[in-house]
């Protein structure tokens, strides 16, 4: 079976659990990923193949602090054995096109100041580092790199 991704659904959730336990990320609990799935202003993808569940991105839609509406991406994960062959990629990829069908004006996301391949990865596909929240971060406590990708916006 290809690759497909699809909108998240509730019933997706204990695979999304599962594959963010694979990719280190342990914030969210399987009901929590449950009730995102379920949300209007959710932007909720996930990507399968014949191994089933192998990765996704999680954001929302939300007032800009300006005007109009902004996106901000929660998380993005693939399981280990499917990294580098750019499903993070095609899953970022989708996200924005929904962000922008969505009218939203720019696409904010933290990141680990650590994390150096995922702030390559985000520089990658357009985002610029904007600021440093400091001790954002906890287990281990560290600052945020604050990133945002300017969209253009589809009627």
């Amino acid at each position: 079976m290809p690759l497909s991704i699809r909108k998240a659904e509730p019933d997706d959730a204990a695979d999304i659990r599962q594959i963010a336990l694979n990719s280190n990320i342990d914030s969210w609990t399987t009901d929590q990923y449950w009730e995102e799935a379920g949300r209007s202003d959710a932007v909720f993808f996930v990507a399968h193949d014949s191994a089933g569940g192998i990765g996704f991105v999680s954001g929302r839609i939300v007032p800009s602090s300006t005007e109009g509406l902004d996106g901000e991406i929660y998380n993005i994960a693939v399981v280990s054995e499917f990294r580098g062959k750019g499903i993070g990629r095609e899953l970022l990829g989708i996200a924005i096109k929904r962000f922008a069908f969505s009218g939203c004006g720019e696409l904010w996301l933290e990141v680990r100041e650590s994390n150096q391949n995922a702030i390559q990865f985000y520089e990658n596909n357009g985002f610029v580092r904007i600021t440093i929240r400091r001790n954002f971060y906890s287990s281990p406590v560290e600052n945020a790199i604050v990133m945002r990708l300017t969209l253009v916006r589809k009627p």
